[in-house]
């Protein structure tokens, strides 16, 4: 069953097909575990082991469509296109957990939002308790313990918590966070009986002939998820993965490369939010990942040393890292400042930044050498328009 299906455009879902009670958990969680399905937010964690862990009520079911991620709309465009996927299988999980209430989150002044408010407007019965939540337009505000504490009354601020968000890491209450591609995924998932194999939705972006958002089943290699949206006009130099906080390759690595999570974890990658950005031969990679770290740590919660302190500097040390002859010394500094920073923050967030800057050394750091020589001038790049 594909996500995508333009058969259905704009369908709203059938409310009266959705199962009251609990008494179905344990049906959805068995088809969820036998589909494999996974977190289509950036953790990838298995949507049946969520429920599972739930043990509690009543809970508070947060839908995130957010998408702070600024090259990602896979969310946008699920929503416009099948609608009926994403509230259906939102509602169907509320059921299943007992839900007290309903959430549905997307970031201020975007048209998910005002197409959530919409929607809910116009889907009567949907949950007993329903609202549509307007979530700060910052990097870190669509975090899982964020929304929750948003939800709660709170600020739009990440909590500390080990691996996923559980029902215990926020005193507003027992609260699960689901992507709105998850739970449209599980409502494939149901509606088929188990048949239906999760796909997976991808923004393309950077220097590919079509960008766009494509989705893809099994385990393709890169290239011909690429060729989907056109292949790419021009060689690329290498392809980030996963994010702003993700993983670059380079293009002799990616090209090839199964996107299955045991092939993206052995070169240290991930789907994460379900980027892929190309940057091609004749972009000069310099200016591009300093925007993205200058965003990373201006977009930080600020309550903690590695955000405050730790991301700035990063930044700083990426800037001086190719800024011409002598710039060896802030790329040494750089390489040493990284593995200090990781896996200390109060959140992920720096850890994401840490990603980025690590595997952008790794993978441009001959080209950052001929910056010393002064043999590349950094063309100007925004992260506005990298895209």
């Amino acid at each position: 069953m594909s996500l995508l299906d333009t058969s259905l455009p704009g369908a709203l879902p059938d409310v009266t097909t959705i199962p009251r009670g609990t008494g179905h958990l344990p049906r959805l969680i068995r088809l969820l575990a036998e589909a494999g399905l996974t977190g289509r937010g950036g953790g990838a964690f298995p949507a049946a082991a969520k429920l599972r862990s739930l043990t509690s009520a009543p809970v508070r079911l947060i839908v995130n469509a957010c998408e702070s991620e600024p090259w990602v709309y896979k969310d946008e465009v699920l929503l416009q296109r099948r609608p009926d996927l994403v509230l259906g299988g939102a509602a169907l999980v509320a059921e299943a957990v007992g839900a007290a209430e309903l959430v549905l989150a997307g970031g201020r002044g975007t048209p998910t939002l005002a197409r959530l408010r919409r929607l809910v407007a116009v889907t009567p019965g949907l949950h007993r308790r329903v609202r549509v939540l307007d979530v700060p337009e910052r990097y870190v505000s669509s975090e899982a313990s964020a929304l929750a504490s948003l939800a709660a009354g709170g600020p739009a601020r990440p909590a500390f918590h080990v691996g996923p968000m559980t029902q215990a890491d926020h005193p507003g209450g027992p609260v699960l966070v689901l992507n709105a591609e998850t739970v449209a995924q599980a409502a494939a998932v149901w509606a088929s009986d188990g048949a239906a194999v999760p796909t997976r939705l991808l923004t393309l972006s950077g220097d590919v002939a079509r960008p766009g958002v494509v989705e893809v089943g099994g385990a393709p290699p890169l290239v011909d998820v690429l060729a989907r949206g056109g292949g790419t006009p021009v060689t690329p130099r290498a392809v980030l993965l996963g994010g702003l906080g993700g993983t670059w390759l380079p293009w002799a690595t990616a090209r090839d490369l199964p996107l299955d999570p045991v092939a993206l974890r052995a070169v240290g990658a991930s789907l994460g939010a379900g980027l892929v950005h190309v940057l091609g031969v004749d972009t000069c990679p310099h200016p591009v990942v300093a925007d993205i770290l200058d965003l990373l740590a201006a977009e930080s919660a600020r309550q903690c040393g590695p955000c405050m302190f730790g991301l700035p500097s990063i930044a700083a040390d990426w800037r001086a890292a190719g800024a011409g002859p002598g710039s060896a010394a802030a790329r040494e500094r750089l390489a040493r400042r990284l593995p200090v920073i990781a896996g200390r923050g109060a959140c992920a967030h720096p850890d994401g930044a840490v990603r980025q800057a690590a595997s952008a050394l790794a993978v441009f750091g001959a080209h950052l050498a001929e910056h010393d020589a002064g043999t590349v001038v950094p063309p100007t790049a925004h992260l506005e328009t990298a895209s």
